[in-house]
C-alpha cells in the first residue's frame, strides 16, 4: 500500500472482510488505493502539493488517511461482499467525498505541515487560484 496501512483499514473494518472482497490479492487492494489516491489528487491538486503528499516519503495526516481508507475499503468491499455489510457502511464513502469537497473549496484546511502549492517566489499559489488571499479575508 502506498499511503494507508493495513492498520488504517483495520480501524474501519475487519481485515478479513476486505481481504475476502479482493480475494486475498493484496495487489488488487493496492490498485484500488492507487485509483482512490488519483481521485483525491484531482480534488486537492490546485490547493495542495499532491506530488509531495503522495510521493516516496508520504506526508500522512489523519484526515487524508481516514478519507483514503474509507473510500478504499468501501470500493473493495463493494466489489464482492456488498451483501454482507449494512447499507450504512457505504456512508463512509459519502463522508469522505464531502470532506474532499470541503478541502477543495477551502471550507476546511489540512494541518500546516501538509505542503500547499507554491508560486516561484514561495507564496501560497492556491490563494491566487481561488480568487482570494489570506490577508484580505475575501472568499468566493
Amino acid at each position: 500500500m502506498r499511503y494507508i496501512t493495513t492498520e488504517d483499514i483495520a480501524a474501519l473494518i475487519h481485515n478479513q472482510m476486505v481481504m475476502q472482497s479482493v480475494e486475498n490479492d493484496g495487489a488488487l487492494l493496492d490498485s484500488i488505493e492507487d485509483l482512490v489516491i488519483s481521485e483525491v489528487c484531482a480534488y486537492l491538486a490546485g490547493r495542495y502539493d499532491t506530488d509531495r503528499i503522495f510521493g516516496d516519503r508520504p506526508v500522512r495526516t489523519g484526515l487524508l488517511v481516514r478519507i483514503i481508507s474509507c473510500i478504499t475499503v468501501c470500493r473493495a468491499v463493494r466489489r464482492n461482499a456488498a451483501r454482507k455489510v449494512s447499507d450504512s457502511f457505504y456512508e463512509y464513502e459519502g463522508w469522505a467525498i464531502d470532506m474532499l469537497e470541503r478541502l477543495r473549496d477551502d471550507k476546511m484546511r489540512l494541518p500546516a505541515d501538509v505542503p500547499v502549492v507554491k508560486n516561484e517566489d514561495g507564496s501560497d499559489a492556491s490563494a491566487i487560484m481561488y480568487g482570494h488571499s489570506r490577508n484580505s479575508g475575501w472568499h468566493i
